[in-house]
Parts: C-alpha cells; sequence; structure tokens
C-alpha cells in the first residue's frame, strides 16, 4: 500500500490506497482490481516499519487497510460495497459471507472477492474466514475533498479548531497539502514537529499558553469566563429541553444526533452573516444551537475570544436598546450571535433585525448565524439550507428512540418526506413508542399534524377562520393539479405569510411538509357539497388524494363516510377498498367500547355498505358476497346486541328490492341447520370494528375472506376459449379419462367424446340442463362441473384435432428406472419451453380475469394499472437433477409490454407462443448470467424511473420480480400463476386476505 501510511502514537498503522472514481468492475486490469491485489499482498506478507527502523509483519489487530475514493464513486462502491465489508467482517466465524447482505451489496462484495480471490490464489488458496480476516481489516472511505465538500469543510473546522487563528485554517490547509506532495515525491515520513514547523513558517501558530492574550490577562479572568460559559450552556439546556418536552424525550438520547450535527456545523467568517434556513420542524434551531454551544465551549477553555450571544427574535423585536450587546459587556465588545426565529416576526421587524445583525458583524471580526423559514427574508439573500435527515437517518432515529423495528418501511412518500424534519421524526418516534403504531399511516400523519398545530406555534393557523379556509383552499387546490396553482390571489398569499405551514415560491403557495397538504386537503372534503368524485376519477387523481380521503374519513361523521365512499365505490372498487382499509387498519374488536350501534342505523347502514359494495364488485359480487346481489334485491337481516354487537344473516331467495330488518334470534352459525328459520341464512355473529367504518370493513372481510374460494373454484375467469378454460379442460379430460400420471400425454379426442357422452346423456334424459344447472360430478374425490362437461363436449368434435394436448409443452424424456421427478421428465430445453409457455399464458390469464368478472377494479389491480405486461426470466439448472435440492428454478420480472422488445436482446432467448415472455437458459457458461444480472437491474431501473408511467397507472401499479420452483406436474400451471398474481393484487387493496391460493389438480 503505497499511497499514504498514517502511523499512530501506538505503532498501529492506517495504509491508504487511494483511487479517483473508484467503481465496482470486474475486469482483472480495473482499479479496484489494483487495489484488491495491493490490500492482499499487504495483509498476507507485508511488511511495516515501527517507527523505528525496525520491520514487522501486518497485525490484523492493530493496522488497516484503507480504499479511499472520492465523492464521484458510484453507490456501489460508497454504500454498497463498504457496509458489506463493514457486517462481514464484524460476523460471527462459520457465517456464510453474503447471508446477510442486500442483494445489492452480495454483488459488489462478489465482485470485490473476486478480485481478492484471484490474487490470493498466487500464494495460496484462501477460505471464508480467511477472507473474513481481511475484511475485518479493510474499511472503505469516500471524502469529497473539494472546496466545499463535506470532509473539506470538516478538515477546515477541525484545523481551526487547533490553531490560535482559525481563520488561517484554509492557508493551514494548503501548507499541509504541499508537505504531503513533497513527502510523496522523496517517498519520506513527515512527523507532527516537521509539519508544525511547516505551518510556523507561514506564521500559523497552535494554540498554547503564551500565544492565547486571555491566559495573560491576570488570574481572575479564568474563572469569569469559566462562570459565564457554564451560564450559558444551562441556559442553552433548557432551551433544548423546552423544544424536546413535547416529545417526551430527554436531550441525552439524541447525543448521537447532535455529534453527527457538530461534524456538519456551516464556517461562519469574522465579519459574516449566516442565515440558516429550513422549513418547519427541519431543526435549524437545534443548528444555531450547536454552533452556538461549541462557541460557548471553546470561550469558556479560553479558546474564544469573542463572546456566545443567544436572541431570541420576538424577544428582540420588542426591545428599545441594543439586543445584541451581551450583559455586562461593552457594545464595542465582539460577538459569535444567534438570532433565532427570524420569521416568527413581522416582516418588517425582521428585516430591521437582519440589518441590525449586519451592523453588529461590521467590526470585522464578530459573526452571526440566523434562523428564517424560506422566503421570509429577501430571495437574494445568500443562505445556508439547514439539511434535513436523509430518509435512511430519519428511520434509524424513529426506530431507535421507539423500540419499533421496520414499522417505517410501509410509509407512504409522503410521510417519509415529512420525517426528513428532524423534530416531526421525533414526533412521529414518540407515538409509536408510546404504543400508537396500529391505527395505520393516515392515522399516524393526522396525528402527527394535529399534534404540531395544536402547539402555540401552529395555533394561528387553525385558530384563525379567515387564514384556515384559505390553508384549505390552497391545499386541495395543490393537490388537485399536483402543485401547479395555489388557487390564490396576491392578498391572499401575502396573508399566509403569516403562518410558519408554508412558504412563496415562484409566486405559489408551497408547504413544505406533504403532510400538512394532505391534511389541509383533507379538510376541503368534508366541506358541504364538495365533489368527491373527480378524486376517485382516475389513477392519477386518486394517487395524489388517497391520504387526503383516508384522513377525511378518519375525522368524518357516519353520514360523511358512507357519502364519500358510495361515490369512491362507484368510481373504483378497488381504490375505495384500499381506503377502507388504510382507514380501518388494526381496529379490531379487541379496542374496548361500550358503545351499543342502535338498531335502525345498523339495518340502515349495512344495507346501503352491502349494495355499494355489490354494485362496485359488478360481476364478481356473486362469488365475493355471501348474498345474491347481481340482478336483484339485497334481502339481509341484523340484530344489534351491547358492545358493538352484531349477528348478520340473510334471506334466501330471489328479490326484486333491497330491504333489512330484525334477525331471528335462531339466525346463528351454531344453531343446527334444521332448527335456523325457514328462508334465513347466517352470516356473521360477534363483535364488529370499532369506530364509524364498521359496516364497510365488515364487507371487506367477507370479500377478503371469499377471494380465495373463487380462485381455487369451479367458475372460469374468462372467456370459454381463454386460458382459465382451457387448461380446466384438460384437468376435466384427465379426470374422465382417468389418464393423471406425470408423462401428461395427448388425449385420443374419441376418448373424450366417449367419456363427456357417458355423463352427459344420463343427466339430459333425466332432464338436467347442462348449460344452466348447477352441476357437479365427482370422480375419485375429483370434481368436474357442468361446464366443463360442455366445454370438452364442443371441444371434442368429429371435426376438431384428433388429440387433446396440453396446453404447455408436454415430458419429453422417458424414465429408465421406473421412478423420477417432475422435472426429470422434461430436458433442458423443453424446461425453458415450459417456463416460457407457462408464463405468457399466465400473462394472458391475469388479463383474461381483468377484463371479465374483476373488470371493475380497473386501473386498482396494480399489474395491470399500466396495461398489459411481458415476463423475460432465466431457467437455471442444478446438479444432475436427480436430488429435491437440484432442482431447477426459474427467475423472472415483469416488464411493461412497451419495454418488452427492448429488454429481450438475447439471441438465444425462447419465447412464447403468445410473445409475452421469453426465458434463456443457464447452462455452462456464465453469458446468460450476466445477461439476466443486466437485464434484471436493468429493467428494475426502468421500472423505479418511469415516473410518468407512475403518475398516470396510480400508487397501486408495480411489476415484480420473483424466484420459483417449476411446477411442471401441475394441470393448470398457468392459471395456478394468474390466480397467485391476482390474489396479491387484492391483498394490497385490502380486498383479499390469507396465504396464497392453491388450484386443484
Amino acid at each position: 500500500m503505497d499511497d499514504v501510511a498514517v502511523l499512530n502514537d501506538v505503532a498501529g498503522f492506517a495504509l491508504f490506497q487511494a483511487k479517483v472514481n473508484l467503481r465496482c468492475e470486474a475486469g482483472t486490469g480495473s482499479p479496484l482490481a489494483k487495489a484488491a491485489a495491493q490490500a492482499v499482498a499487504q495483509f498476507v506478507r507485508g511488511e511495516l516499519a515501527d517507527g523505528n527502523t525496525a520491520m514487522r509483519p501486518f497485525d490484523s489487530e492493530r493496522d488497516i487497510i484503507v480504499l479511499c475514493t472520492d465523492a464521484q464513486a458510484p453507490r456501489t462502491i460508497s454504500k454498497d460495497l463498504r457496509d458489506a465489508v463493514i457486517r462481514v467482517g464484524s460476523e460471527p466465524a462459520g457465517t456464510p459471507l453474503t447471508q446477510n447482505l442486500s442483494r445489492r451489496e452480495a454483488k459488489a462484495l462478489d465482485t470485490f472477492l473476486g478480485h481478492v480471490r484471484r490474487s490470493w490464489s498466487a500464494m495460496a488458496i484462501p477460505g471464508d474466514e480467511d477472507l473474513r480476516r481481511l475484511l475485518r481489516c479493510v474499511r472503505v472511505l469516500v471524502m469529497d475533498l473539494e472546496p466545499g465538500g463535506s470532509e473539506h469543510e470538516g478538515a477546515l473546522t477541525a484545523i481551526g479548531a487547533v490553531l490560535n487563528d482559525p481563520s488561517s485554517a484554509s492557508a493551514a490547509w494548503d501548507v499541509l497539502i504541499a508537505e504531503a506532495q513533497r513527502a510523496a515525491v522523496d517517498r519520506s515520513w513527515r512527523v507532527a514537529r516537521e509539519l508544525w514547523n511547516a505551518l510556523g513558517r507561514r506564521s500559523i501558530h497552535a494554540k498554547s499558553a503564551s500565544s492565547d492574550p486571555t491566559r495573560g490577562s491576570g488570574p481572575e479572568r479564568e474563572p469569569n469566563r469559566r462562570e459565564c460559559a457554564d451560564r450559558l450552556l444551562r441556559a442553552s439546556d433548557a432551551r433544548r429541553r423546552d423544544r424536546l418536552a413535547p416529545f417526551q424525550i430527554e436531550p441525552a438520547a439524541l447525543e448521537p444526533e447532535f455529534a453527527a450535527l457538530r461534524g456538519r456545523l456551516p464556517n461562519v467568517a469574522p465579519g459574516e452573516v449566516r442565515v440558516l434556513v429550513g422549513r418547519f420542524g427541519s431543526g435549524k434551531s437545534e443548528t444555531a444551537e450547536e454552533w452556538h454551544r461549541q462557541a460557548v465551549t471553546a470561550y469558556g477553555e479560553g479558546r474564544e475570544n469573542r463572546i456566545p450571544l443567544w436572541v431570541d427574535a420576538v424577544t428582540a423585536a420588542r426591545q428599545l436598546d441594543n439586543p445584541f450587546v451581551a450583559e455586562g459587556h461593552d457594545r464595542d465588545d465582539a460577538v459569535l450571535l444567534v438570532v433565532d426565529g427570524l420569521d416568527e416576526v413581522d416582516g418588517s421587524e425582521a428585516e430591521r433585525l437582519l440589518r441590525d445583525v449586519r451592523l453588529c458583524v461590521a467590526d470585522g471580526n464578530s459573526a452571526a448565524m440566523v434562523t428564517t423559514r424560506p422566503n421570509v427574508l429577501d430571495p437574494g439573500l445568500d443562505g445556508v439550507d439547514a439539511g434535513l435527515l436523509t430518509e435512511d437517518e430519519a428511520r434509524e432515529l424513529i426506530e431507535r428512540l421507539s423500540d419499533r423495528r421496520h414499522w417505517t418501511y410501509s410509509w407512504p412518500r409522503e410521510l417519509l418526506d415529512s420525517v426528513r424534519s428532524p423534530f416531526f421524526a421525533l414526533a412521529a418516534a414518540r407515538r409509536l413508542g408510546s404504543g400508537d403504531v396500529g391505527r395505520g399511516e393516515a392515522d399516524l400523519i393526522r396525528g402527527l399534524v394535529e399534534e404540531a398545530l395544536s402547539r402555540a406555534s401552529g395555533q394561528s393557523a387553525t385558530s384563525e377562520g379567515g387564514l384556515f379556509s384559505l390553508l384549505v383552499h390552497a391545499a386541495a387546490s395543490l393537490t388537485d393539479n399536483a402543485g401547479q396553482d395555489d388557487g390564490l390571489n396576491f392578498l391572499e398569499r401575502q396573508r399566509l405569510r403569516a403562518t410558519r405551514l408554508v412558504t412563496i415560491d415562484g409566486g405559489q403557495v408551497r408547504f413544505p411538509l406533504p403532510i400538512f397538504e394532505q391534511w389541509f386537503a383533507a379538510q376541503s372534503l368534508l366541506e358541504p357539497g364538495v365533489e368527491v368524485a373527480a378524486r376517485f376519477a382516475g389513477p392519477s387523481s386518486f394517487s395524489r388524494w388517497r391520504w387526503a380521503i383516508a384522513i377525511a374519513i378518519l375525522s368524518a361523521q357516519a353520514r360523511q363516510i358512507d357519502a364519500i365512499l358510495a361515490v369512491g365505490f362507484d368510481r373504483n372498487v378497488g381504490a375505495a377498498s384500499w381506503i377502507v382499509q388504510e382507514v380501518s387498519k388494526h381496529r379490531g374488536w379487541r379496542e374496548p367500547s361500550a358503545s351499543t350501534i342502535p338498531q335502525a342505523e345498523a339495518e340502515r347502514r349495512l344495507l346501503a355498505a352491502v349494495r355499494t359494495w355489490a354494485d362496485g364488485l359488478g360481476p364478481a359480487s356473486g362469488q365475493l358476497l355471501p348474498v345474491a346481489a347481481d340482478g336483484g334485491g339485497v334481502q339481509l337481516g341484523v340484530r344489534s346486541g351491547p358492545g358493538r354487537f352484531l349477528a348478520i344473516g340473510r334471506r334466501v331467495g330471489s328479490f326484486a328490492e333491497d330491504a333489512c330488518t330484525v334477525l331471528p334470534n335462531d339466525v346463528h352459525p351454531l344453531v343446527p341447520i334444521d332448527q335456523i328459520p325457514a328462508g334465513w341464512w347466517p352470516i356473521q355473529t360477534g363483535v364488529v370494528d370499532s369506530g364509524a367504518l364498521w359496516p364497510w370493513s365488515a364487507v371487506q372481510h367477507w370479500v377478503a375472506r371469499a377471494v380465495i374460494p373463487m380462485l381455487e373454484g369451479h367458475d372460469v375467469l374468462g372467456p370459454d376459449d381463454g386460458v382459465w378454460a382451457c387448461e380446466r379442460s384438460w384437468r376435466a379430460a384427465r379426470i374422465l379419462t382417468g389418464r393423471r400420471g406425470m408423462l401428461h400425454d395427448p388425449i385420443p379426442m374419441d376418448e373424450v367424446r366417449e367419456r363427456v357422452a357417458d355423463h352427459i346423456d344420463p343427466l339430459r334424459g333425466a332432464g338436467v340442463n347442462i348449460e344452466t344447472d348447477p352441476v357437479q360430478i365427482t370422480i375419485e374425490g375429483k370434481v368436474i362441473t357442468g361446464f366443463d362437461l360442455v366445454r370438452l363436449g364442443q371441444v371434442a368434435t368429429a371435426s376438431g384435432p384428433p388429440l387433446l394436448a396440453r396446453p404447455v409443452p408436454a415430458p419429453d424424456v422417458r424414465p429408465t428406472d421406473g421412478g423420477a421427478w417432475a422435472w426429470n421428465l422434461y430436458s433442458r430445453p423443453t424446461t425453458v419451453a415450459f417456463c416460457a409457455e407457462m408464463m405468457g399464458l399466465a400473462c394472458q390469464a391475469y388479463d383474461e380475469a381483468l377484463e371479465g368478472p374483476l373488470r371493475r377494479f380497473g386501473w386498482s389491480l396494480g399489474r395491470g394499472a399500466g396495461g398489459p405486461f411481458g415476463i423475460l426470466g432465466i431457467t437455471r439448472f442444478r446438479g444432475t437433477g436427480l436430488r429435491w435440492e437440484d432442482r431447477p428454478v426459474m427467475e423472472y420480472v415483469q416488464v411493461p409490454v412497451a419495454m418488452f422488445e427492448e429488454l429481450a436482446d438475447h439471441r438465444a432467448l425462447i419465447r412464447s407462443a403468445n410473445g409475452r415472455a421469453a426465458f434463456l437458459p443457464a447452462l455452462s457458461d456464465d453469458d446468460a448470467s450476466v445477461w439476466w444480472e443486466d437485464t434484471r437491474e436493468k429493467a428494475e431501473e426502468r421500472i423505479r424511473g418511469e415516473f410518468r408511467l407512475r403518475s398516470e397507472c396510480g400508487p397501486f401499479w408495480r411489476m415484480s420480480s420473483a424466484s420459483s420452483v417449476i411446477e411442471t406436474n401441475h394441470e393448470r400451471p398457468a392459471s395456478q400463476r394468474a390466480a397467485k398474481w391476482i390474489f396479491d393484487d387484492l391483498k394490497k387493496l385490502g380486498a383479499a386476505e390469507g396465504t396464497s391460493p392453491q388450484l386443484s389438480w
């Protein structure tokens, strides 16, 4: 390692290998390969001078190897490889190297270890634990040392802290760089004394007793200075506790965050006013507080002569004399000044205070930091962004303080963007930590906003009716048109400047915190006469309004809830179902409630909910609801009891009108069938969900429980000549003819016709109408329906093909030893063709269901929201295939049809007959695997980047990737695959529950 070596005072080395724009490249001549080779050479047989010219071997207990690069390095190096090296190196011996890594981390580590193994193998063959020992000594370091870069600024701050004149830090940096370059040229060491001598030649000196003027001004000065610093720190502690009090968090709990903040404090030069700009709750006051505390500490230790001073802008605006003079000091004394909250005073007062601050620092020695919200002061003012937490930092903070893991990963973008403001992250942590975790994201958004508005700083927006109405109007308009127009005039915008909740940017009101825009937009939905239909009209509008709708329903009365959801189910049943799921999330029967639902209200609201759900589901209602609602009336009975107890049943028969009455006492699931009153059938008995949403969530539970029976049942989810019907016919023919083996040989049509006639003729002779009557025939425990018989009779005509074949490729290998796994009956090319054909038909079957019984879900059914999709994949073969663990598997990614041909660019791809799927065999070479990894990553990146498509297709649109076994022996493999996709999409909407459908063989 010959770029940089650092020797510490305990004779430990940090050996730096510096590479500009280091990338995670697999090439043997790449910079990463060269860095890995040098690391291995140093680790295995390197020798180091211990400081006394004696040589010693590399010691993994005290030496480290640092791969250092600049800020241009991609994420694969700066995060994936860095995190993988740390994690694997810290794990106990015996842990598989990539077991606990993400896919990206594992890929980056595999690339690096490939170089390591290649270099190491010239000396010995390393085992996994050898590699782990090396990784324990390796660090990946990314440094932004360009002017203004974080490490550059941090270095200047650290250098300035040890200099007598901190303003000389930049000049000292240049001297140290020059010394390092000279050391590199003559390949020699520089010890600390030599570096200080080089600085001294430029009149740059360290702090010392002789050079610090405060040390020689008399013994009485130091106690006063320390007492002053102690007093200022106590005042700072009190302010910090006051800011954290609403969150019930002690400052000590946030020490990791304060430590990180200290590392990125802005540099304020003498004579400079630094304006710290940040949105509501962004922590700008805490940043200024930390800068102030650093100044107080330096002042108390005698390293700083300027007097630290904290001034509240509201207090300063009321003072008649100069507020920027420290107590007990003259106005000519230099200060390090903080003016906090300039946005909380009138605009003219803010401008006046800023002018006074500039006068204060005009002595060329004082410096000041001012905090404000965006766009409060002159737009041309050079401000510094207070900086928000990264998404990962916000998650880590919330989970650490609340002791709740993984809750944040389902949060919507609006909520995640808002909790990047530190004080909203603290509020979220407090709510989660207090046990308020089970009411869903919409309830959390509502709680965070209403908690913020209830504090003194936010009350003006809700206590003054005019401002509140303007905020509601602006939020609704911005949500309606994706932030393009706030719907306000100039005077109305000027009035809203008085609140802390919005800024004016580009002549439009903006809500810096998305959750506030959603909350105020929700209030507009509760105003009388508001049109709700447009919010459900399409995927784009619903995507913008869905959280506002959910928040509105949380606050609404029963009448308003019923009105909003009636419109929602009419426009899109899936979108409305998602709202019901989000609002009723975890509001179960376990919640204590003494209220009894009035009988009349139970009858009226339950009937309305069932009818609305039935109309919303359309052709699927007959399969998903326990009442016959398609084409006729709904007749229900309900009986209300104490503590939200409801017994629900239905009348048996056909009716012209809807009605709901009192349910007879004996209509109960536990009552013997012969004792249930004639004409009635029980549906549900028990306690319903708490809250006013109960009838909608109750019916949703009925629907969700019915989805798997629908998918596994005997109804066909597509046209008579579609995939669902063809695979059902194949299954029925195998049952009728008794040909149930794994070979799936084609069946002679003559035999099919004979077996169909054997069953149809007696039924017709008995007066049964096969086409309309519910007919089911059981043969050896397997059920086929009248529809199956009729369709088989139509397929097996004399003029048709002589054989009935399976819709997917049949086995082409015959077992030689009397036994084999199902996949051993397929050659490798046929296995790949099977995957392609099965997945192509599965895509078609999904479309059939979406165009058929599930058509009312439309754009809310996730995979179909963006139109037809295709499948790209690879089939992997392991070992001989003779053992269970060697069975072949397929990996695939779903892509929009518009991207399919662009990505399906490998010459060896095997395509389905309908062109919707293409698979590649992974055989002996790496070409297929490399293509697959690149294609999958490219597809996922393209899909993530399709913001326009996401906007047009709505919030539920999704394409997924997966790895699974190949069900070669399934009688309905394409239907099975499509059923799982449908189930997953419905489950996202709250319209399905359970594990996964398993279609019968």
